[in-house]
Formats: C-alpha cells, structure tokens, sequence
C-alpha cells in the first residue's frame, strides 16, 4: 500500500514536467502573438517545472536516502499545487470583471458619440435586415477590399449610421461582423474540402489580407487555430465516420 502511493506521489511531478513541456513547446512557436493569457499559462508552466524538481529531489531524500527533515514532502508539493490553483482562480476571477467593466464602459462612449445621430429604433432594424440581406445574398464579405464606405454607397446608408449600427445594435465592430461571416465560409469549405486546403490560400479565398489575421480571427471565433480545428473537428469526425460504416 505504501509503495503504491509512493509510486502514485512521484507521477505528480512527472505528470507536471510533461504538461509544462507541452504547453511550453505549443505556445512558444508563434511568440510575437502571444496573447496575455498565454504568457500567464507560460509562467504557471514554468512554477510546475519548479514544483516537479522541488518534489522529485524530495522524493529522493525521502524515499531514497531516507533523510527525514521533521516534515511530510507530499504536504509541501500539495500545498504548492493548491497555492497555484488559487492563484488562477483569482486571476480568472479578476480578469472576468475588469473584462465587463471594459466592455460596459466602451459601450457607454459608444452611445455617447452616437447619442444626437437622429437614428430610430425601427429604422435601426430596417437597416440590420438589409444589411444582413446583403452579406449572405452577395457575399461581399470576400472581398478583401471591403470597407465601411464601399458598404455605405453599396447599401446608400451614411457611414455614421453603418457605423451606429454595428457598434451599438449589432454589438460588433465592422470588421469583427465581416470576420464572422468569412471564418463561417472558411469553416463550410474545410468541411467540404475534408480539411484537404492550404490555410493561406483559404485566407486569402476568405478576403483576409494575411494569414495571420486569418489565424488570429479563427482562434477567436472557434476556440482552435486552423490546423488545430481541422484536426480535431474534421479529420477525427472523418475516422469516426469510417468506423461506423
């Protein structure tokens, strides 16, 4: 019995060397766009290799040379881990409000600087339907050159009230609306593809400038770069797919 947890106690720090390792690995291949929750995932990686050393060398004086410091070890790399784990909760926590307290004072400028446009609710409506309309009848969302004043002359709308529209009724800039609409086409023709496309080209099919802004709208959106998600979205749902037949 003692044995096995023993052997169950020196998987902990193995168990964190590896995840460390992993997320170090995955998240430093792309570091000039490394956003700010990933640098704090680089760091927590960084304490678990500390934690995984501090405990493999007193698994060693414990277990191995039996040198007895007048404390239990497994108390020590537990309460490091719970310390830890603490830590991200309150970080998640602290980053959840001031997100919202950004988001509400954002949108309270917003319709600041909208408050005298003389832009009625029901026209409002009228001109999200057109709009809408629009993007999924003409799919000019893939064009690359798409702007806030080509839509307006497209659709005979002031650029103020397009602008008032998106910001405030539709709760999206413009070009968050436009990124929307293109990582859904993208979507529908790695699906129809079986994911078999180069991401550049699908970037620029898309009517995005660069791959990067590609991937940076993909993540966004879907929770998973391109390759990621046509790894675990499309080619997995593929092999379970053959399976079954």
């Amino acid at each position: 019995m003692h044995d096995g947890y023993m052997g169950f106690y020196y998987a902990v720090p193995i168990s964190l060397m590896v995840y460390a390792g992993l997320v170090i690995s995955d998240r430093t291949k792309d570091v000039d766009s490394l956003e700010p929750k990933y640098e704090l995932l680089l760091i927590i990686s960084g304490f678990y290799v500390i934690i995984a050393v501090l405990s493999s060398m007193m698994f060693i004086c414990w277990y191995a040379l039996d040198i007895d410091m007048g404390f239990d070890y497994r108390y020590f790399t537990y309460g490091l881990l719970g310390v830890i784990a603490a830590f991200i909760l309150a970080y998640a926590s602290l980053m959840t409000k001031m997100k919202k307290r950004r988001l509400t004072s954002f949108r309270k400028k917003l319709e600041q600087n909208y408050i005298n446009s003389g832009l009625g609710e029901e026209q409002a409506v009228g001109y999200k339907k057109q709009i809408k309309w629009y993007f999924e009848s003409t799919e000019c969302f893939l064009r690359a050159d798409l702007s806030l004043e080509i839509l307006s002359k497209e659709l005979q709308i002031s650029k103020h009230y397009l602008s008032e529209i998106f910001n405030i009724h539709i709760g999206k800039s413009f070009y968050s609306f436009i990124a929307e609409y293109r990582i859904t086409y993208a979507i529908e023709r790695l699906k129809n593809e079986g994911g078999r496309l180069k991401i550049e080209s699908l970037a620029h099919e898309c009517g995005f400038n660069s791959k990067t802004s590609f991937n940076r709208y993909f993540k966004e959106i879907t929770g998973f770069n391109p390759s990621e998600y046509i790894s675990n979205r499309i080619l997995d749902k593929e092999s379970i797919e053959l399976v079954g037949t």
